[in-house]
Parts: C-alpha cells; structure tokens; sequence
C-alpha cells in the first residue's frame, strides 16, 4: 500500500515537472543573448539581464496595450453581466411565443464562429459610424460594444438555465405582493441569488475577452 503511494507521487511530480517544463524554457530563454539561445535551450543564462525585456515592453508599448485591455475587459463584462442577466430572467418569467423564439435565436447565435462573421461585423460597424457618427472603429467603446453583443448568449443561456431551475417563484410572488416593483424585485431579490453563474459568466468572459 505505501509502496504504491509512493510510486504515485512519484508519477505525479514526473508528470508536474513535465507540464511546467515549457514554463521553465520559456523564462529561462527569455534572460539569454541570441548566441546563448541558439547553443542550449534548456541551459541556464550566463548573465541575466532584463534588455530584452526593456525592448520588448517599449517596442510594442505594454503599458498602453494592458491599460486598453483591462479596461475593455472589465466594462464588457459588466455590461454582459447587467444585460444578460436582465434578459434572461425576463425570458425565464415570460411564457409566451415571442420570448420562447428570442431565446431559441440567442442560442442559435452561439452556434455561430465569430471568424464568419468578423469581417460583416467590420463593415456593420464602420456603416453605423459613418451614419450615425458614433465612433466605433478603432475606440475601445467599439470594442465592448462587440463583445457585448457576441458573448451575451452564452450568458442569457446559463443565467436563463439557473434562473428556471434555482430561483423560486413564489419568493418574486411574496415580493410583488410586499409592494416590489419588477426593478426592484430583480435587482433586490433576484440578482444576489444568481452570484454563482454570475461568477462563471465573469469568469469565462474574462477569459475570452482578454
């Protein structure tokens, strides 16, 4: 029995040190000249030195590109986060043929790879700025305006599955009849109740977006 726990754990730091060895060439490689590069690859450096480091952040201007990136992704995923939500609910609550068919294309939507419709995607905007004068070309507005769009229906599609299946209707019942208007009975008593997808949704957009 111990004798094949230790083989286990052995298996399994093998196996770790396998996984982190592209981690280890990676940072290892990034402190050598040209030269120590091309002699060993998985040899250590000589001299570490941050040059290329300092070349590589001022060439393509980091700090700029991290700064556009947290912010594009931070209020896009707020943005899906309020929308969705709201929309999923209202299709979860609203039994009728219209909602159940606006469901059905929200999913359908996510059957759509975004690489067929990014140039259309391109071209819608670029109409929408030289009509309406909203500049949405190369603006990070334009940005989140299009992941907003793109990944709300994987998030109206969890938010709606967890709204149908853990949020009780005789507790939105007991709110209404307290005198809840549908504003506040979604944001007061809806919404805390749906953290956990809303976590998994912030999650995966982070992920996709960033």
């Amino acid at each position: 029995m111990k004798v094949g726990k230790v083989t286990r754990e052995v298996l399994l730091i093998l196996a770790a040190f396998l996984f982190l060895s592209p981690v280890y060439i990676m940072i290892v490689n990034s402190f050598k000249t040209r030269q120590e590069l091309y002699e060993n690859v998985l040899a250590l450096p000589e001299q570490i030195t941050f040059e290329y480091f300092e070349a590589a952040i001022s060439r393509m201007n980091y700090f700029t590109a991290f700064t556009n990136s947290l912010i594009i992704t931070i209020f896009s995923v707020i943005c899906i986060v309020i929308l969705s939500s709201m929309m999923a609910w209202m299709l979860a609550r609203t039994d009728n043929l219209l909602s159940k068919l606006i469901f059905m294309m929200f999913i359908a939507t996510m059957l759509i790879p975004f690489q067929t419709i990014m140039m259309p995607l391109i071209q819608f905007m670029d109409t929408i700025m030289s009509t309406l004068g909203i500049p949405m070309l190369n603006t990070r507005g334009g940005l989140i305006f299009m992941h907003t769009g793109f990944n709300s229906a994987m998030a109206v599609f969890l938010y709606h599955g967890f709204v149908k299946s853990t949020v009780p209707i005789s507790l939105e019942e007991a709110a209404t009849i307290d005198g809840c208007t549908k504003f506040g009975l979604f944001w007061r008593i809806v919404f805390p109740i749906l953290k956990p997808i809303t976590v998994t949704v912030m999650i995966l957009n982070v992920i996709v977006i960033w």
